[in-house]
């Protein structure tokens, strides 16, 4: 032991910090962003930016094959029609669902980091929000940006791109609102069942069996008896539903369709799908109020 009087006090200067406080809001934001960034594979491994840009890609595939056929053949040839490109590349929009709602909160989970983030000035209901604002913003560009392209891609193909704006311009909000429901519908199932495990098979597993499943079961049911109360199944099967909203907004034929099968009034298939996303948006949320650290 020293003596006392060989002691020393040294002041070194400790003082309150005083500088700017982004606050909430801001690491609200920089979560978002961060997150919208994973869920792209941006900041992550070789494996995430393959997974993620391989399904953009193939989401623009049938706009480019429908803008090389024009450009080679000077005129536009319609292969498929615009309220027939989501249907295309559901299965599309349902991998990137399914892959990267665990990519948006399971890894966060899996790295034990939710303690870390609860200890900051962020609230749980601020965290889930961020986090399903950023899968919802991933599912609206995969979704609609491939279409709006294929718009603009036939309008400067033709001699009067005016004129085909002018006459083909009721086209965009549907494509808007069908875009947005789907990737809302999309967005809040493959989230709500994300959250549930980190383990990322499972999560993505599950996803992808819902949509595939339902999808089975409700067509099975309707056809074995499509003039009865059974016509009601497709209801439950998820990509019918997206279909029957998507040709409502864009008031198309439902002919040689399962919704056409089923014959139901168009607006049941929106107001379904919002009672469906808004029922998995209540159960994501209340897994993180209830989750324990």
């Amino acid at each position: 032991m020293r003596p006392a009087e060989a002691s020393n006090i040294y002041d070194l200067g400790y003082q309150h910090y005083t500088g700017l406080r982004l606050g909430r809001g801001h690491i609200v934001r920089s979560l978002y962003i961060e997150s919208l960034r994973g869920a792209f594979g941006l900041g992550r491994g070789l494996p995430q930016k393959i997974f993620a840009f391989s399904l953009v890609g193939i989401a623009f595939v049938p706009a480019l094959i429908m803008l090389a056929i024009s450009a080679l053949t000077a005129e536009q040839i319609d292969l498929w029609r615009y309220q027939d490109y989501y249907g295309l590349i559901q299965v599309v929009l349902a991998l990137f669902a399914a892959g990267l709602g665990t990519e948006v909160v399971g890894r966060d989970q899996r790295n034990r980091l939710l303690p870390l983030y609860f200890s900051r000035s962020i609230t749980r209901q601020d965290y889930a929000a961020a986090k399903f604002a950023a899968l919802l913003t991933a599912m609206l560009i995969i979704s609609i940006i491939p279409q709006l392209f294929l718009f603009m891609g036939n309008a400067f193909s033709t001699t009067d791109t005016v004129g085909y704006v002018r006459d083909e311009g009721d086209v965009i909000p549907a494509i808007l609102g069908a875009g947005v429901l789907i990737s809302f519908m999309m967005a809040t199932l493959g989230i709500v069942i994300a959250a549930r495990t980190p383990r990322r098979a499972y999560a993505t597993g599950a996803t992808i069996a819902v949509f595939l499943v339902s999808t089975a079961v409700g067509n099975a049911i309707l056809h074995a008896a499509p003039d009865t109360f059974a016509r009601f199944a497709i209801l439950f099967s998820v990509f019918d539903v997206m279909d029957g909203f998507t040709l409502y907004f864009f008031q198309a034929r439902t002919r040689g369709t399962s919704v056409g099968t089923a014959d139901l009034p168009g607006i049941i298939y929106p107001l379904v799908a919002l009672a469906f996303s808004f029922a998995a948006l209540a159960l994501y949320f209340r897994r993180y109020e209830r989750m324990s650290l």
